[in-house]
C-alpha cells in the first residue's frame, strides 16, 4: 500500500540534471515552479514501467489520470488489472476491484516528504525539500535534502508547458517511468471526483 499510495502521489509532481551551484540550483527552483504555476487542472493516460537495479523491466501498468490543485488526484490504472487511487487532499482510497477491497488512510504530513508537494508549486517548499537543478528549464533534477528517503533522484520533463514524462529512482537502484500522453489542461473537477464510494459488499480497511 505504502509503495502504490507513494508512487501515485508521485505522479502530482507530473508537472536531467548534473552539478551545479547553489545560486543555480534557486534559479531551477524558480524555473520549475514557473512551469507549474499554470497548471491548475490536468487529465491524460500514461504509461508506467517498473525496472530493477539491472534494468531489467518487471512491472508495467497504464490507465488514466486527473489532476488538480490543493492536492487532488485520481488515479486509475485499467491494464493489468483495474485499480483505482484517489485522493481529495486529505484522505486516500485506494481500491483493488478484483480483491473487493479499498484501504483509506489520511494525507498526513509524511506527505510532505515525498514529490506530491511539488505539485502545490510552492517554491519555499520545494527549496526546503529539494535541490533542483536543471539544464535548459524543460528537463529537471530533484535530490530530496533529507536523509533516510525512499527515492534518490526524480527527474521530470516538460512538453509544451505540460509534463510528459517523469523517472524515480529509488534506494534500491530501481526505477519507475511513467511516460504521460493525451495530457489537456481540463475544467476544475468537483470535489465527488477525487473521493470514492465503496460499492456494497466491498472489505474496508482503515489506516490512521
Amino acid at each position: 500500500m505504502k509503495n502504490i499510495r507513494m508512487l501515485a502521489l508521485t505522479v502530482l509532481t507530473v508537472w536531467w540534471g548534473a552539478c551545479a551551484s547553489n545560486a543555480f540550483a534557486a534559479s531551477a527552483a524558480e524555473k520549475l515552479t514557473e512551469q507549474l504555476a499554470p497548471l491548475t487542472a490536468i487529465t491524460g493516460r500514461f504509461t508506467q514501467i517498473q525496472k530493477d537495479a539491472e534494468g531489467d523491466v518487471f512491472s508495467r501498468s497504464s490507465g488514466t489520470f486527473t489532476m488538480q490543485r490543493p492536492g487532488m488526484l485520481r488515479w486509475e490504472t485499467l491494464e493489468p488489472f483495474p485499480q483505482l487511487l484517489v485522493t481529495d487532499g486529505n484522505k486516500i482510497w485506494l481500491y483493488d476491484e478484483d480483491l473487493e477491497q479499498v484501504t483509506i488512510s489520511s494525507v498526513d504530513e509524511q506527505l510532505n516528504q515525498t514529490p506530491a508537494i511539488i505539485f502545490s508549486g510552492e517554491l519555499k517548499q520545494i527549496k526546503q525539500q529539494f535541490d533542483v537543478y536543471t539544464k535548459d528549464g524543460a528537463r529537471f533534477s530533484l535530490k530530496p535534502k533529507g536523509s533516510g528517503e525512499v527515492y534518490q533522484r526524480l527527474d521530470i520533463e516538460f512538453e509544451n508547458n505540460l509534463i510528459k514524462r517523469m523517472m524515480i529512482l529509488d534506494g534500491f537502484g530501481q526505477t519507475t517511468e511513467f511516460a504521460l500522453t493525451d495530457v489537456t489542461a481540463t475544467a476544475v473537477k468537483p470535489l465527488s471526483h477525487f473521493q470514492f464510494q465503496a460499492p456494497q459488499g466491498t472489505d474496508v480497511l482503515v489506516h490512521e
